[in-house]
């Protein structure tokens, strides 16, 4: 309870005493200490609309901002899987090739950057890169049993026995780079590289 005096409320403080005693009781002294009577600040109806439409803009944007990052990277990963495909489409018809010349070397790969792009047509750019400058690069290699890859065109005379340490495959590389959707990885998008290897079944 607040004691009130011409209508003020005041506050009652109690504080000890050392020296002597000053209108107290063992030496305590009671002082009357006015206080002000703090009242909440109201916002209008108007301050109260503008707050609201500030936090809901920045609530719709990071949800707008968070819904084209899923359908940015969804299509990304959609798109790489689809450039594995065709890569390893590639390198199956390549290691079936008939088309051979001394000690197994293909002859002629040209039917197989065409298989390649038919199948990414419209969902990513094969324009080259990384080692392959075409886009799309057929390589005939020597895997070792260690994991070491050497490629290049087979010998043409002195056909090498290749034994178990040694498989003759053949390798399709992809390259180019996915279309821009709405430009969160940037303004050229996002380059790809993707390789894979058969065993070589004409060797």
């Amino acid at each position: 309870m607040y004691p009130s005096f011409a209508g003020r409320r005041y506050s009652l403080a109690v504080h000890s005493c050392t020296v002597g005693k000053r209108a107290g009781v063992n030496g305590l002294t009671l002082e009357i200490i006015p206080t002000t009577k703090v009242r909440p600040s109201k916002m209008t109806r108007h301050e109260q609309r503008g707050q609201s439409l500030v936090e809901a803009g920045l609530t719709i944007g990071l949800l707008i901002v968070m819904v084209l990052g899923i359908i940015e990277f969804g299509y990304d990963f959609f798109s790489l899987n689809m450039v594995t495909n065709a890569a390893r489409d590639g390198a199956r018809v390549a290691s079936a090739l008939q088309n051979r010349g001394t000690c197994g070397g293909i002859s002629d790969s040209s039917s197989i950057p065409p298989l390649v792009r038919n199948q990414l047509a419209g969902i990513v750019t094969v324009d080259g890169g990384c080692t392959c400058s075409a886009g799309v690069c057929v390589d005939q290699c020597v895997t070792t049993s260690g994991g070491s890859e050497t490629c290049g065109v087979p010998p043409a005379n002195n056909c090498p026995a290749y034994t178990g340490t040694d498989i003759p495959t053949v390798k399709v590389t992809v390259a180019g780079h996915l279309p821009v959707l709405f430009g969160l990885l940037g303004p050229t998008g996002f380059n790809f590289c993707r390789a894979v290897t058969f065993r070589d079944e004409g060797r």
